[in-house]
Order: C-alpha cells, then structure tokens, then sequence
C-alpha cells in the first residue's frame, strides 16, 4: 500500500510535535497558573500585583502554534469534503453521460474505472445505488483479474486504482488466440 503524504500533512504533524513539545516545555518552566495543577500557592512574586500586564511572548506563540493546527484541520477537512463532492460529480455524470450497451454493473464500474483511473468505493456505491459491500465486491473481482488495485489508506474507505495497461483476462485470452491464428497462418 503506497502512502500519499502531502506537504499539508507532513507540515501539520511538525506543528502537532512543536506545539506539544513547546506546551510541555511551557508547564514545566512556568506551570499551569492553576493552584489544582502541582502549582505553589505563591508564584514567585513576592508582591501580589506586581505582576507583569499582559500574557508572555511563549503563551502567545503557544495559542499561535494551537490555532494553527486548528486552522490547519479544518482546511484538511474542508478539503477532503470538497474532493469527494467533486469525485461523486464527476463519476455520476460520467455514468449518466456514457453510453452502455448491456453489460452488467460490474462492466459499467470497470468502463468508469477505465474512464478516471482511480476513486472511492463509497463514491461509487453513491453513484450506483447499491452498498459498499457490493461496490467492494467488484473491486476484488477487478483485483483477481489483475486490472486493478484495491487500496485501504489509514484514513478514509477503501479506493480502487487501476492498473495501467492491464488487460481483462476475456481480452487477453482473445488476444492471445488472434496471436496464436497469427502464428500458425
């Protein structure tokens, strides 16, 4: 299973470490400010009010680096929202646009795979009307044909590729009999 990482994701797995690595380095040096959390009753200062005004330079730039991680999920899923309505789209007007003459709705499935060369099987069982477990079931039957490949990323449901320049068996044994005339002519 190949592993797309995005310069999104990598950026935002970087902040997550900074971030947890800069609060914990922040509690332990200055504490919570919370009697109930390991803090003293007195905080140093030896005259109440005689605090400084305003949060430290390291708490801003903690809620900064927090927010930003913040930002940067909700972007992430934003994005992936977008990406799926634009995959179901297109793969339903395909379908509506395609013509197919017979066949099953495995060899409609295989011809939009053709088409976009890789989706999700959710995506596709919205377009079809039919379960996941269905969808999925023809993606393992284009898997032991060897024309495509079924992919289960860590996040999100299963997806289907296809393998470029593979051929359905049915197609390569007619192939393979129009060489074999070939030959013997």
């Amino acid at each position: 299973m190949k592993s797309r990482l995005t310069f999104l994701s990598v950026f935002l797995v970087f902040l997550v470490i900074v971030a947890l690595a800069h609060m914990f380095i922040q509690i332990a040096f200055y504490g919570t400010g919370y009697k109930g959390f390991a803090e003293k009753g007195i905080t140093g200062l030896a005259v109440e009010g005689s605090e400084a005004n305003g949060l430290p330079i390291s708490e801003v730039i903690l809620f900064l680096e927090w927010g930003l991680i913040f930002l940067g999920v909700v972007f992430v899923y934003a994005k992936h929202n977008i990406d799926l309505k634009k995959e179901y789209t297109y793969l339903a007007l395909l379908k509506e646009k395609k013509h197919f003459s017979g066949g099953t709705e495995l060899d409609r499935f295989y011809e939009l795979l053709k088409e976009m060369k890789h989706f999700r099987l959710a995506t596709a069982a919205k377009v079809f009307d039919v379960d996941t477990e269905i969808v999925e079931d023809w993606a393992q039957s284009l898997e032991s044909s060897k024309v495509a490949e079924l992919t289960y990323p860590r996040i999100g449901g299963p997806e289907i590729k296809l393998i470029e320049g593979a051929l359905p068996r049915n197609e390569e044994s007619e192939e393979g009999s129009e060489e074999e005339k070939e030959a013997k002519k």
